[in-house]
């Protein structure tokens, strides 16, 4: 996982106040139910972070990777190695 950007996030204390209650009740901290809140705001923008994108293309790397440098059973040196 990448490192966190970290920040400082100046709030109203009646919103701090509300954003403590509602991660309590969801068993998260302040700063996880932020994270939380501004991922699905994204969400529901269509927007997804590059964190799973980036995944998804290194996962893909990794596949052609072993395609290209394992050699499957039935091709030459394949059981040999």
């Amino acid at each position: 996982m990448a490192e966190k950007k970290a920040f400082l996030l100046r709030l109203d204390p009646v919103i701090w106040d509300e954003m403590e209650r509602l991660a309590q009740s969801e068993l998260r901290s302040v700063n996880a139910q932020i994270e939380f809140l501004l991922r699905d705001a994204l969400a529901q923008r269509g927007i997804k972070p590059r964190e799973a994108a980036t995944a998804v293309l290194l996962l893909a790397a990794v596949l052609i990777f072993l395609l290209i440098v394992v050699p499957l059973p039935w091709q030459p040196g394949g059981l040999s190695r």
